[in-house]
Parts: C-alpha cells; sequence; structure tokens
C-alpha cells in the first residue's frame, strides 16, 4: 500500500476522534496533543488503525515521540506494512 494511501486512511480516522482539524491547513507533521488529541482517542485511534490495516503496533512505538503525528504515524504503518518495523 502506498504511503499517500495510508495517509488517507489514517486521516479518516483521525477525524472520527478530532473534529474540526484542518489537515491540510496544519500540515501533517503536527503535533496531534497539540490539536487536541488526548490519551484515550489516542488509543482509539491506534485500536482503530491497527484494526483498518491488520497490523498489530509494537508497545515501543506508542509514544508521542514516535506517533505524535499523521507523518510518524504513516511511517509506523508503512513500516509495519513492509515488514521493516
Amino acid at each position: 500500500m502506498k504511503a499517500d494511501d495510508v495517509c488517507s486512511k489514517v486521516i479518516e480516522i483521525l477525524d472520527a476522534y478530532m473534529e474540526g482539524v484542518e489537515w491540510a491547513s496544519i500540515g501533517h507533521d503536527a503535533s496531534l496533543a497539540e490539536q487536541g488529541m488526548d490519551s484515550m482517542a489516542f488509543i482509539q485511534v491506534v485500536v482503530d488503525i491497527e484494526a483498518q490495516f491488520d497490523i498489530e503496533i509494537p508497545d515501543e512505538y506508542l509514544l508521542a515521540e514516535r506517533m505524535g503525528s499523521v507523518d510518524k504515524i504513516v511511517e509506523v504503518v508503512c513500516g509495519l506494512l513492509e515488514g521493516s518495523i
């Protein structure tokens, strides 16, 4: 799956938990926490991402440093899909 396709699906999932965020205007490298994502929403997003892509995200990636923006989430998901993580 191409990174652009992963990104689109990740944004669809995020939109369910972060209403009103204009991804095009803030950029995909913006901090999700600064956009209002709390820890409960993050857990729900991770569960939805795992289900959507049929992957299991290792615990060591469940940190803001590793998955705190759209770009970082896409990087992790693509790495898992490609088998490089």
